[in-house]
């Protein structure tokens, strides 16, 4: 997001949190709502949009800060698991499905039988709609922790896009095909549901999900993070690699092949059109997004096509089959799944360090009379 926009919703978090404080300790009358006013004026001013406009962008504000109250709430509450007065953090909703830990694996229970889900599945699952419900007599702390973590960061990437969609369409400054690019975010992906997506919108959110699973399931030195609305409209990108570094109190040699170094994020803009034309297009767009790329966290911008034959089958045949864990990537054959990943750290690791993550976490196919 712009740093301007940045700092506007640190100041409305203040207010917010003051005007909370007051509440709860000061019945006396006060003058925040004229303090209020005047930051959404001021920051009306600023963004040459609306009073309006803020005032729906602090909204929002709001309600990502009622989702940080509660995940601390529901933190407590983990810490406390066992104890007398422990009150369960999360109500059962009528998609909950049930998970806990059965003959020491990680189990889910669907249909009425239970079967083997990873943690990687448990944790990005939110993804394609799906809920769980934690079984805290045999569920670990650090998985419920994490698992609480992973909601509430998908509940406040979606309302920040939604505040930087509102703020960038309503803004006069803006250019008038960026407006539409935002405009065309909130009426395809942010309004509608999943299956409603066009088939380029769902491949994205297949490859991403596939790369935060293995990262996971395995403890890579990656992480895959969500590009927000304004890097996917300016910077070009859909969503970020992270390498991280491996503390183990010793050196580490670094590959000297690897593109990135560790640390260091790297965007990747992605495509399923491989029509000659369109990705000439895109790589001049990505070039463009690299030499302004010194005012953004990214090291480089990489564009990343491949062809996505039936994919969108796949949506349908999780849909037909009751929606299973793991979501829609489940129907996806395993050798797709290598070349999906394969063709995303080619650009970030050597060979051999792509072909040791794949072995690890999916497996190649033995051949027959292979012992």
């Amino acid at each position: 997001m712009r740093e301007g926009f940045r700092q506007s919703l640190k100041r409305y978090n203040e207010l917010i949190k003051d005007g909370r404080k007051i509440e709860t300790e000061d019945p006396k009358p006060n003058n925040l709502t004229s303090v209020i006013n005047h930051e959404l004026q001021r920051t009306a001013n600023a963004r040459a949009n609306s009073v309006e406009t803020q005032k729906n962008v602090f909204e929002l504000q709001k309600r990502k800060q009622a989702i940080m109250e509660e995940l601390h709430s529901r933190l407590r509450a983990i810490d406390h698991l066992g104890a007398a007065d422990f009150e369960p953090y999360k109500e059962r909703t009528g998609k909950s499905r049930d998970v806990g830990i059965i003959n020491g694996q990680l189990q889910v229970l669907e249909n009425g039988k239970w079967n083997k889900i990873s943690l990687g599945e448990l944790l990005t699952d939110g993804d394609w709609g799906i809920d769980y419900l934690l079984d805290d007599r045999t569920i670990p702390r650090d998985i419920h922790k994490r698992f609480v973590v992973e909601e509430a960061k998908r509940k406040l990437q979606d309302l920040l896009d939604r505040q930087i969609v509102i703020d960038e369409i309503s803004s006069s400054r803006i250019d008038e095909s960026k407006r539409a690019a935002y405009t065309g975010m909130a009426e395809e992906k942010l309004d509608r549901k999943i299956k409603d997506w066009r088939t380029g919108q769902f491949a994205e959110l297949l490859v991403q999900n596939l790369l935060k699973r293995m990262s996971i399931d395995m403890e890579a030195v990656f992480e895959i993070l969500p590009a927000d609305a304004y890097q996917d409209v300016n910077e070009k990108v859909d969503f970020i690699v992270r390498r991280k570094t491996r503390d183990r109190g010793v050196r580490v040699e670094t590959h000297e092949k690897s593109r990135i170094t560790s640390d260091k994020k790297i965007g990747i803009q992605f495509t399923i059109n491989m029509d000659p034309a369109v990705l000439k297009r895109k790589e001049e767009q990505v070039k463009k997004a690299r030499r302004r790329m010194h005012d953004t966290e990214l090291t480089d911008i990489l564009l990343v096509s491949m062809p996505a034959d039936n994919i969108r089958q796949l949506l349908k045949t999780w849909g037909k089959k009751n929606e299973p864990h793991g979501g829609p990537i489940s129907f996806l054959d395993r050798q797709s799944q290598r070349n999906i990943i394969g063709n995303i750290l080619k650009h970030i690791f050597d060979g051999d360090e792509i072909l040791t993550l794949l072995d690890s976490v999916i497996p190649r196919k033995k051949k027959m009379g292979t012992a």
